[in-house]
Parts: C-alpha cells; sequence; structure tokens
C-alpha cells in the first residue's frame, strides 16, 4: 500500500462515483475549478495492486501580498476512504494521508490545515485542532430516492404536496438553463434573495463559468463529471424562483437557489424542487442533499430555521459530518492570520 499523486481524471472520478454519497467537492472538476480561481490543488491517492483504496483532493489558499504570500490547505469531504474496508485498514489509511498532507505542508510551509471530513476517525491523527466555522454545511438533509414517485409524495408534509399541485395550477412552468443568459436570470432572483435574507453569493461571471466549466456538454466518455443543472420557475415568462443543483455519482445536490418574494404565493419553490428530485431518479442517483441545515434546538432566530422547516417538507434524513477544523503547523502565523480576519 503507498501513496501517491494522482493524475488519471477518469479513474478518481469513477472511484469517487463508487461511494456513498458521492461528493463533488472532491471531484476532478472541483479542483480545475478552484486552479481556475487561483488556487492550486494536490490529489493523493492511496493505491494497492493498482486499485484506489482513498483519495484526498487538497486546496491550497494562498494569502497576502507576493512578498509576505502565506498559505493555507483545505480539504472539503475528504478524504474519501472505500468504504468496504475494514476499520483497520482504514485508519492505517488515514495514517498514509496524514503523513503526507505534514510532509506537503512543511514543504510549501503551508501554516494551517482547514479540514472538513467525512468521518471524525481521519481528525484523530491531528495532536493540536481547533474547531472554526464551517465552510460546507456540518448538518445536512437527504432524501433516499429508493422510494417509487407516489412514496415520496406520500411520506411528504401534506403541505409540501399541497404547494406543488398548487403552482402547477397556479400556471408556474419549470425550465433548464441552457446558457450564460439563463445564468444571468438565475442571478438575479439569486441576488435579491441574498440581499433580502442578508446572505453572501459569488459574482455573476462566477457562476456563468462554472456552469460551462460543469455543462453537459463538456462531457466525455468513460468519465463520471459533476453536472451542474439549473432550474428556472418561470410565471406568465418571469423568472420568479430558481435552483442550482449539481448531480454526481449517486447524488444529487441542491446548492444554491433564490426566490422573488413578490410571488411567493405561487410556490414555485415546492414545484421546482420537486422537478429537481425528479430529474435524480431519472438520472439513477440514490439520494437528493438538500444542503445545509440548522442544527438541532436551533431556535426561530437561526439564519437557517426557515429554510430547514421548507427543507424538511419533503421527508428525508439528517445526516452529520464532524464540522470544520483548523490543524495548525505555524502557531504565530495563525494567531496573525485569525487576528487580521477580524479587523479586515
Amino acid at each position: 500500500m503507498e501513496i501517491i499523486y494522482y493524475d488519471n481524471k477518469t479513474k478518481w472520478n469513477n472511484f469517487l462515483t463508487s461511494q456513498k454519497l458521492s461528493s463533488f467537492l472532491q471531484s476532478w472538476e472541483w479542483g480545475e475549478w478552484q486552479e481556475k480561481l487561483g488556487k492550486k490543488v494536490y490529489r493523493l491517492t492511496v493505491v494497492e495492486n493498482e486499485e484506489i483504496l482513498a483519495t484526498c483532493q487538497i486546496i491550497q489558499n494562498f494569502i497576502g501580498p507576493k512578498l509576505l504570500r502565506k498559505n493555507y490547505f483545505y480539504i472539503p469531504r475528504g478524504p474519501v476512504v472505500e468504504s468496504s474496508l475494514e476499520n483497520k485498514k482504514k485508519k492505517a489509511i488515514n495514517n498514509l494521508i496524514f503523513e503526507k498532507i505534514n510532509e506537503l505542508a512543511k514543504k510549501e510551509k503551508a501554516f494551517f490545515l482547514r479540514t472538513e471530513p467525512l468521518e471524525k476517525t481521519f481528525l484523530e491523527n491531528f495532536k493540536t485542532l481547533k474547531k472554526t466555522k464551517n465552510i460546507q454545511p456540518a448538518d445536512t438533509w437527504v432524501l433516499d430516492l429508493a422510494q417509487t414517485e407516489e412514496e415520496l409524495l406520500a411520506q411528504m408534509h401534506s403541505k409540501a404536496r399541497y404547494n406543488i399541485k398548487l403552482a402547477e395550477r397556479k400556471g408556474v412552468t419549470i425550465q433548464i438553463a441552457e446558457n450564460t443568459e439563463d445564468i444571468e436570470s438565475f442571478f438575479k432572483v439569486l441576488d435579491s434573495t441574498s440581499r433580502r435574507n442578508e446572505f453572501g453569493i459569488y459574482s455573476l461571471k462566477y457562476y456563468q463559468e462554472l456552469f460551462e466549466l460543469l455543462s453537459e456538454n463538456t462531457t466525455m466518455d468513460n468519465v463520471s463529471p459533476p453536472v451542474a443543472r439549473v432550474y428556472l420557475a418561470k410565471f406568465e415568462n418571469q423568472v420568479i424562483a430558481a435552483i442550482w443543483v449539481i448531480f454526481f455519482g449517486d447524488t444529487a445536490t441542491y446548492l444554491y437557489g433564490g426566490m422573488d418574494k413578490k410571488h411567493s404565493k405561487l410556490m414555485a419553490p415546492h414545484l421546482i424542487q420537486w422537478q429537481a428530485i425528479m430529474e435524480a431518479k431519472k438520472r439513477d442517483c440514490k439520494y437528493y442533499d438538500f444542503w445545509g441545515i440548522a442544527p438541532d434546538g436551533a431556535d426561530k432566530k437561526h439564519a437557517w430555521f426557515g429554510l430547514t422547516r421548507f427543507k424538511k417538507q419533503f421527508g428525508g434524513l439528517e445526516i452529520n459530518y464532524p464540522g470544520s477544523n483548523d490543524a495548525i503547523f505555524q502557531k504565530m502565523w495563525y494567531y496573525i492570520y485569525n487576528k487580521l480576519k477580524k479587523i479586515i
């Protein structure tokens, strides 16, 4: 068993899509996207007898002016270890990855690693860990798509079923974005929602270029890339709601979304989610991940309280990840970095 830097896109993605709840954040293309944003990516693979046992995509973030440029590592939803292996083997694999990360951190002079692993066991390797604000949601809501359409409707909250039918009766239609102009329509709805609910978003260019990268038109034979689909809910030829879903392996992930509040009574968000769920079933996905929800016990003041209630109306189950932790390599620079963040 050895750990190597990997350069086979097909085998990398095919391994990831063979695992339960495939995360697009570890896909080859997501690494390419990070490189396009000016970051550096390292792809580590644990192999034995030419068989992949684990993968780990590390994103290197650069901060500060060129003369004083520092960097840190980030691992979202990784490492990914072959699920069928026994715990002893998994632990040995995690140790290999841990040792390689430390070696790489010394070489690149990274002052900390931010990791959001799939399992707590990976964190056991690190002596100095600090809990920090999550980048990816630690708590998420997942719908099991093994059920029939009728079963999915039956296990929904009655209000959700009613709202889907109501939107259809009112004349709301769902279209799929085809080009960057459609992404502009998506962005307008997302932008107005972010201003209303006070959350941050990326630029229009970010979404347009990401859509082009993950467009179905760019897929290749024998590769299992993540595919972005943007759904537009229209009423009287006006976009009143929109969502962004990424399909990868066995999982469809609802990533971004927004709604025109002036048309809230048309219940477009329920219909648009149902459309995406139905497409996920057609693509043979096993799970529909509604992404972040408020943690158990959160009060009504939590930013995701209303959104969580909406997502849970569709039925499903909660999945919890360890969340974001920082492994500190250089205490002084880590201290300075956090102080500067508070000032800036």
